[in-house]
């Protein structure tokens, strides 16, 4: 019998491709958000609930697991809010969402960004130092889940910076295309040297898939590429892709150091790895946005 699974942020970037990737193989998938979150297309297996997981609430169901990827996000702007506001949506909503249902087993998405920059490769042991409110409120939203959940039935995934289509404009790769794209200056913020990593949509849904289907599943884990590139390449990469004209103006000319997060705890322990590079993510997301007029033999990242 396929699994039951409930997807909090079912209409967020990862939702949005989570949800049907799950429904199209059998699964029979609930979507929670404060939005109407039921895919086009969807299966008559498929529903959504409507709630706001920063208010106590109750669902009278059980689930074999529950993705949690509901959260206010790092892309989200800070000078908006406290930190209070993180904590609402993302310690006091996992609270929520941990009491609301019965379930088996939990996959809590976090965030690998909030690793310390010290030079040093990162794996699930290093050390961590969150900065921003969002960094912080996600490793307090570990510790919650930790501290009310039972070991072998919660997974957190560590991810590094996800890139796919239908991206919000907030993150760095559709930032800078829509800056390409109307021939607009590509602005910088971050130290001038800062290198990223990548995953893609398509590697994160098989990650997940995993988790769901193999209940010996469970602990941290980071999912992550093994490339790495300035963001400052990829700005001229996709002002290239582009056909655009855009000035880049580097507005931070801070460094920093480069420490490059590992996922070869998540290879040994259920086989997955990164199956797309960094040209492919931003290739592929050209295609979703310029079609045929993408220039996708004169970038090099």
């Amino acid at each position: 019998m396929k699994a039951r699974i409930l997807i909090t942020g079912a209409t967020g970037f990862i939702g949005r491709s989570l949800f049907p990737y799950l429904l199209a193989r059998g699964y029979e998938v609930a979507g929670l958000d404060a939005e109407p979150c039921i895919p086009s297309g969807a299966h008559i297996e498929a529903s959504c609930l409507e709630v706001d997981i920063r208010k106590p609430f109750k669902i009278h169901s059980h689930f074999d697991i529950v993705i949690h990827l509901a959260a206010l996000n790092r892309t989200d702007r800070e000078g908006a809010g406290t930190y209070d506001s993180f904590r609402q949506a993302n310690v006091d909503g996992l609270r929520n969402t941990i009491c609301a249902c019965d379930f088996d087993r939990f996959l809590l998405f976090s965030t690998a960004s909030m690793y310390a920059k010290n030079g040093n490769p990162s794996d699930e042991s290093g050390p961590v130092e969150p900065v921003s409110f969002y960094e912080k409120s996600k490793r307090e939203a570990e510790l919650a889940a930790s501290g009310l959940i039972e070991a072998g039935a919660l997974t957190i995934f560590r991810p590094v910076n996800v890139v796919g289509p239908g991206q919000s404009a907030r993150a760095a790769v559709p930032a800078f295309f829509e800056k390409a794209m109307k021939a607009e200056p590509i602005e910088i913020y971050v130290p001038c040297n800062r290198r990223i990593q990548m995953v893609s949509l398509r590697d994160i849904n098989e990650a997940v898939l995993r988790v769901v289907e193999d209940r010996a599943i469970a602990g941290l884990y980071n999912i992550a590429g093994t490339e790495s590139t300035e963001v400052a390449s990829l700005a001229r990469a996709i002002k290239k892709i582009a056909n655009s004209n855009s000035e880049i103006i580097l507005e931070n000319k801070m460094e920093e150091i480069f420490s490059p997060v590992l996922a070869e705890k998540a290879s040994s322990s259920f086989g997955w790895g990164a199956k797309d590079g960094i040209a492919s993510i931003i290739y592929d997301y050209a295609r979703a946005v310029l079609g045929k007029n993408a220039n996708l033999e004169g970038a090099v990242l």
